[in-house]
C-alpha cells in the first residue's frame, strides 16, 4: 500500500561523459575545499559538494531504472536482487559499522554483558532442563528467571549460539546476534516505509536509524551501542516490521500473512513489554486512519487485524500476563522527561532530541505535513502516532492528566523511552520529504537553465548546511563504528586468569557461595563472570534485565553474610575490616570475607534445623524442637511462586528482614518435615494455555499450506464464520475497544474516590498556605485553585505534583522548605475519624543531587495541638506516620501541617495525609 509517486524518467540530452562530468567535477573540488582549513573555501565546498549530490540526484532514475529488471550472474537470474538491494544496502551498513562483531568481539560496554549472561543462563540452566522460566540462586538471592524480564533477547543470543552449534562460543554468538538485531532493525524501518511510503523513503529512514548517535533512553548508537539496552530499540523495530506486514493481512489475508504478523508481533511483545504501550495505542490509530483513508471495508480493517494481531498476543501471553499480574513484584524505574513547552521549542529549534541533526527533524515536520496534504494512511498515521507518543512521553501529560489514578503501573515507566518509537517516525517522515522531493526532481526533463539555477540555490543555502556537516564528527557521528570491545581493557588478560582462577577454586569447593563484585553503578564488567567459572555471583550496586524487586544491592558485612558471599572482587582496592586480600591479577583484587557461611536458613527461636536437600526450586529441611514463636528465614529472596508445607499440610509464607533486607522467604517454625517448592500459579498455567492455542492455530496454517484437503476443510468451517464477523466488524472492534476503556475510566473513578476519602490532595481548595518568616506569616496566592505560590522563586511552591520518591512515583503536596521560615499548611474544618495517616519524603533526586543535603522536619497538628513531629534525614524512602485522632472522631478540627528545614538548598520535599 504504498504512496510512493511513480513517475518516468525523462529523457536527458547532455551526453552521458558531460553527465559524470557534472557529477564528478564539483564532488572532488567539493571535498578538497571541505578538507580546508579557511571557513570562505569550507562554505564553497560545502555548496560543491550539494551541486555534485544535486546532480547524482537527476541520475538516479537511470539507475532505478537499470536495477528495475532481473539481475542476470552466468545461469542465474536473480529477480528478488532489485527489490532487495536497499534492505542489503542497510545490512552492509550495520555491518561496517559494527565490524568487530563479524569477526566474533562483542560489545563490552555497560549492559552487554548482562545480557550474555541472561542467555547463558537461558539456555543452560533453563532450556536444559525442559523449561523457559524458573527460579535460579545463580545472582543475588535468587530470581525468577524467565518472569521478571522479556526473554526475547535471551532467545535471540541462543538461537545464534545453537545455530553455530556452539563452535562461536558465547561471546561470537551474542557478536553475530548483536548484528544481526541491528540490521533486521533497520531493515524493519525500511520494511513499514516500503509498504506504506516509498521505498526510498524507508530506505532512508533505515539509514537515519543506523547513522542515529542518539542519547541515553533516547535509542540511537549511544543507547543502544554503547549502554547495551537494545531490547527495547528492536521491540520498537518488530512493531513498526508488524504493522508493517499488517497491509498484506489486510489486502491478501492469506494464512501465511497472519502467521508472519502474528510472530513479529509476538516478538516484539516478548522483546520488551513498552510494545504492550505501542499497539495499545498505536493499533487503535492504525485501524481509525486505514477505516477512514481507504476503500476498504471497515469491518475486514478490523476483523482481520485483530485476528493477526491478537495471535501474535497469544503467542506472547505466556510471560506477557504473568509480568502483568505480578507488577508488584517488578522493581520501578519510573522517570520522567522534557515538558510539553520543552518539547515546542525543540522542535522548532530542531533539538527536540539529542544527537539529531536538526535539518531531519525539520524534515520530519514537512513530512508529517505533506502526509496529511495528500491524506496519505501510512504518512498519518506516523504523524498521529509519533506526535502522541511525544505526548505521553512528556512530563506535562503526567501530571495533568494524573496518570497515576488510572494506573499504578504509569509509575513504572520511564516516559523518555516513548521518544524512541516518535524518532522512528520521524525518520521514516524525513525520508517521505525528501522523497518527494527526489520524485519531483525525477519527473521534470532536464534544462540548464533549470540546473543553473538550483546550483545557485544550493550555493546560497551552503552557510546553513556547513555547520551541521562540521559538527558531525563532533557531535551527530561521534561514536559511530566504534564499540568498546575486549582490546579496550587493558586488564583483560588479567580478568582472564581471575575466572581460570576462580573456576578452579569451584571445583575443589563443593559448598554453596557467591562471589560479591563491587563495580560503579552502571559498570557491568563481571555481569558474564559466572558463564566462565560457574559461580553464584552478586552485584554490589544497580544491576539491569532484572526487574525483582527483592534484590538486594548494597555491599554491607551483614549482607554477604546472609547471601554466603565468601569472595569480593573488585578492580582497584577495596577497603573493609571484614576483608582479607586473596589475590590479585593485575588491577583485579580478590578479597575473602571473613564472616562467610555456608549456612543458608536462619532460625529465630527455639529450635534445630536439619537440611535435607537445597536446590534451587526445591528445598527440603527437618525441623525439631520449636516452639510458637519460633520462625524460619531461607536465604533466599521472596515471589509468589513460591508454596510452603509443614508435614504436607500448606503454610503461609511471609517477607522476612534479614542484614536489613526485606526479602527473604519467612515460615513459621513448626517440628516436622518443612518443604518449599517454587511452582506454577493459576496465572501462569492459564496463559500457558493461551500460547500453545496460539501455536496450535500456526501449526495448522502450517499444515494447511502443505495438506490441500485440511486447507479445503479449514476455509468451510472458518470462512463463512470470517465474512460475518468482518460484517459486523464495526461493532466487534467497538466492544474490544469500549469494554476495556470503560474498565479503565471506571478503574480510575473508583481510584480518585478511594484516594479522595479525606486526603489533604483534595481539599486544597480550602486550603490556607502560608510562609512566616521572624514571627510575621504572609499567605501564599493560589494560582489555580490547587497551588499557592509563595515567592518570586519558582520552586517555592505549595501543590500537588507526581514524582519518584522512594524508589517509585507517588501523588503527593509539593511543599519545598525555605530556610529561615515556616511553609505552614492549614486544612480548616476537617471531620475527623479514627487516625491520620500520611507519608512523606525528599524526591529521590534530590537525595542523589545533594549528598549533604540537610533533614527537613514535619510538625503535625490537631485541633491547635501538636501531635506529631517527625525529621526526614537526607536519605531516599517514603516515610509513613499516623496519629490517633479516635477520641476526637466525628469532629471537625484544623488539620496543620508545618514545614522547616536549616538549609534548604535541594530540599525537594513532599508529603499526603488522609484522614480514616
Amino acid at each position: 500500500m504504498t504512496d510512493e509517486l511513480e513517475a518516468p524518467f525523462p529523457e536527458d540530452p547532455r551526453p552521458p561523459w558531460l553527465r559524470a562530468l557534472m557529477v564528478l567535477v564539483p564532488a572532488g573540488l567539493g571535498v578538497l575545499l571541505l578538507l580546508s582549513a579557511p571557513y570562505a573555501l569550507r562554505l564553497l565546498g560545502t555548496g560543491l559538494a550539494s551541486i555534485a549530490l544535486y546532480g547524482l540526484l537527476l541520475e538516479s532514475g537511470r539507475l532505478r531504472a537499470f536495477l528495475a529488471g532481473p539481475v542476470q550472474l552466468g545461469r542465474f537470474e536473480l529477480r528478488w536482487l532489485p527489490r532487495a538491494a536497499p534492505a542489503l544496502v542497510l545490512v552492509f551498513v550495520a555491518a561496517g559499522l559494527l565490524w568487530p562483531c563479524l569477526v566474533g568481539a562483542m560489545p563490552q560496554s555497560q549492559d552487554h554483558p548482562v545480557h550474555l549472561a541472561r542467555a547463558w543462563h537461558f539456555l543452560t540452566r533453563m532450556l536444559a532442563s525442559g523449561r523457559l522460566s524458573g527460579w535460579s540462586n545463580l545472582w543475588f538471592a535468587g530470581w525468577p528467571a524467565g518472569e521478571d524480564y522479556p526473554p526475547g533477547g535471551d532467545w535471540w543470543i541462543s538461537a545464534f549460539y545453537l545455530g553455530s552449534f556452539g563452535l562461536l562460543g558465547w561471546e561470537g554468538a551474542y557478536a553475530l546476534a548483536f548484528l544481526a538485531m541491528m540490521a533486521l532493525s533497520a531493515v524493519a524501518v525500511y520494511a513499514f516505509g516500503r509498504t506504506y511510503l516509498g521505498r526510498t523513503a524507508g530506505f532512508l529512514a533505515g539509514l537515519f536509524f543506523l547513522l542515529d548517535r542518539g542519547q541515553y533512553r533516547e535509542g540511537g548508537w549511544s543507547y543502544t551501542v554503547w549502554w547495551g539496552v537494545w531490547p527495547q530499540v528492536f521491540s520498537t523495530a518488530l512493531t513498526l516490521f508488524s504493522l508493517a506486514t499488517l497491509d498484506r493481512v489486510l489486502v491478501r489475508g492469506r494464512p501465511r500473512d497472519y502467521a508472519v504478523c502474528a510472530l513479529l508481533t509476538g516478538g516484539a511483545i516478548l522483546a520488551h513489554p513498552v510494545s504492550a504501550i505501542y499497539f495499545g495505542l498505536g493499533v487503535p490509530l492504525y485501524l481509525i486512519v486505514r477505516a477512514l483513508g481507504s476503500e476498504e471495508p471497515a469491518g475486514r480493517v478490523f476483523v482481520r487485524s485483530f485476528a493477526a494481531l491478537g495471535l501474535g498476543a497469544a503467542l506472547a501471553a505466556f510471560w506477557l500476563v504473568p509480568f502483568s499480574a505480578k507488577g508488584a513484584w517488578m522493581a520501578k524505574y519510573g522517570e520522567l522527561w522534557k515538558s510539553l513547552p520543552t518539547m515546542a521549542q525543540g522542535l522548532w529549534r530542531g533539538t527536540l532530541f539529542d544527537n539529531v541533526a536538526p535539518p531531519i527533524i525539520w524534515l520530519g515536520v514537512l513530512g508529517g505535513a505533506l502526509a496529511a496534504w495528500r491524506r496519505s494512511v501510512g504518512g498519518l498515521f506516523l504523524a498521529v502516532w509519533g506526535s502522541l507518543m511525544l505526548f505521553l512521553a512528556s512530563s506535562s501529560a503526567f501530571s495533568e492528566l494524573g496518570l497515576l489514578r488510572l494506573s499504578p503501573a504509569f509509575g513504572q515507566v520511564q516516559f523518555q523511552r516513548l521518544s524512541i518509537p516518535a524518532k522512528m517516525c520521524l525518520f521514516l517522515l524525513a525520508g517521505y520529504a525528501l522523497q518527494s522531493a527526489f520524485t519531483a526532481l525525477r519527473a521534470r526533463p532536464f534544462r540548464y537553465r533549470a540546473y543553473a539555477l538550483g546550483c545557485l540555490l544550493l550555493l546560497c543555502v551552503a552557510p546553513f548546511v556547513q555547520p551541521v556537516l562540521q559538527d558531525w564528527g563532533q557531535n551527530y557521528g561521534a561514536e559511530l563504528g566504534r564499540p568498546k570491545t575486549r582490546r579496550d581493557f587493558d586488564y583483560w588478560g588479567d580478568y582472564q586468569e581471575f575466572l581460570k582462577w576462580s573456576a578452579a577454586r569451584k571445583k575443589e569447593d563443593a559448598s554453596f557461595y557467591r562471589i560479591a563484585y563491587v563495580r560503579p553503578y552502571n559498570d557491568h564488567f563481571f555481569a558474564a563472570a559466572p558463564i566462565f567459572n560457574g559461580t553464584p555471583a552478586y552485584k554490589v550496586g544497580f544491576t539491569p534485565a532484572i526487574n525483582f524487586i527483592h534484590k538486594p544491592d548494597v555491599g554491607e558485612p551483614e549482607v554477604y553474610r546472609a547471601l554466603n558471599v565468601k569472595y569480593v572482587v573488585s578492580i582497584g582496592p577495596t577497603p573493609g575490616s571484614d576483608l582479607e586480600e586473596e589475590r590479585r591479577f593485575g588491577p583485579i583484587v580478590v578479597y575473602r570475607f571473613k564472616g562467610y557461611s555456608a549456612t543458608r536458613t536462619t532460625l529465630r527461636g527455639p529450635g534445630r534445623v536439619e537440611v535435607e536437600s537445597f536446590e534451587d526450586e526445591r528445598v527440603r529441611l527437618k525441623l525439631s524442637g520449636t516452639t510458637a514463636e519460633s520462625r524460619l528465614l531461607l536465604h533466599v529472596a521472596n515471589y509468589p511462586n513460591w508454596r510452603a508445607s509443614l508435614n504436607g499440610e500448606r503454610l503461609p509464607i511471609e517477607t522476612g528482614t534479614l542484614a536489613g533486607q526485606k526479602i527473604f522467604l519467612e515460615v513459621p517454625a513448626r517440628d516436622g518435615l518443612l518443604e518449599l517448592r517454587y511452582g506454577w500459579p493459576a496465572v501462569n498455567a492459564a496463559s500457558a494455555f493461551l500460547s500453545w492455542l496460539g501455536l496450535l492455530v500456526l501449526g495448522l496454517m502450517v499444515a494447511a499450506r502443505y495438506r490441500p484437503a485440511l486447507a479445503g476443510w479449514l476455509a468451510r468451517k472458518l470462512l463463512p464464520l470470517g465474512q460475518r464477523l468482518e460484517r459486523r466488524g464495526v461493532l466487534v472492534a467497538l466492544l474490544l475497544v469500549l469494554v476495556p476503556g470503560v474498565g479503565l475510566g471506571l478503574k480510575a473513578l473508583t481510584r480518585g474516590k478511594t484516594t479522595s476519602d479525606g486526603s489533604v490532595l483534595t481539599r486544597l481548595s480550602s486550603a490556607v498556605v502560608e510562609l512566616e518568616r521572624g514571627g510575621i506569616a504572609t499567605r501564599c496566592a493560589p494560582e489555580r485553585g490547587d497551588r499557592f505560590q509563595c515567592s518570586e522563586a519558582t520552586w517555592n511552591y505549595v501543590g500537588p505534583e507526581s514524582y519518584r520518591v522512594g524508589g517509585e512515583f507517588r501523588q503527593c503536596l509539593w511543599a519545598h522548605p525555605v530556610e529561615g521560615a515556616i511553609l505552614r499548611v492549614r486544612f480548616p474544618g476537617v471531620t475527623l475519624k479514627r487516625r491520620l495517616v500520611g507519608h512523606h519524603g525528599l524526591l529521590d533526586d534530590a537525595v542523589q543531587g545533594f549528598p549533604a543535603g540537610a533533614p527537613v522536619t514535619l510538625e503535625v497538628f490537631v485541633g491547635g495541638e501538636k501531635k506529631l513531629t517527625q525529621v526526614r534525614s537526607n536519605t531516599t524512602g517514603w516515610e509513613g506516620f499516623s496519629v490517633d485522632t479516635s477520641a476526637l472522631a466525628g469532629r471537625t478540627a484544623e488539620l496543620r501541617f508545618q514545614i522547616t528545614t536549616p538549609s534548604a538548598a535541594g530540599r525537594h520535599y513532599c508529603f499526603e495525609a488522609a484522614v480514616e
